[in-house]
């Protein structure tokens, strides 16, 4: 069930999403730059920072708790590439 939760909001986040920002874009805008476009640039930038936040708030828990830097690094990596292979 949760597997399908997730698939479903995938989508939505990557796809329908951009699309009605899209369409809500002055059409000036829309002129310069094509829905592809648009997409790959949302999905790039929305979906790299979720990750980036993500990890840079579980390296800074894991500092506090005094967890060596070099595993803290190593475990903040390591997430960011997770988030970023579950989101895309």
């Amino acid at each position: 069930m949760f597997s399908l939760i997730l698939q479903s909001a995938k989508k939505f986040v990557t796809k329908k999403l951009p699309r009605i920002i899209y369409g809500k874009l002055p059409k000036a805008v829309i002129k310069k730059i094509t829905l592809k476009k648009f997409e790959k640039a949302w999905n790039d930038l929305f979906l790299g920072s979720v990750a980036g936040i993500v990890s840079e708030q579980a390296y800074n828990y894991m500092v506090k708790n005094h967890v060596p830097k070099w595993a803290t690094k190593s475990a903040a990596a390591v997430l960011y590439g997770v988030i970023w292979y579950y989101l895309n």
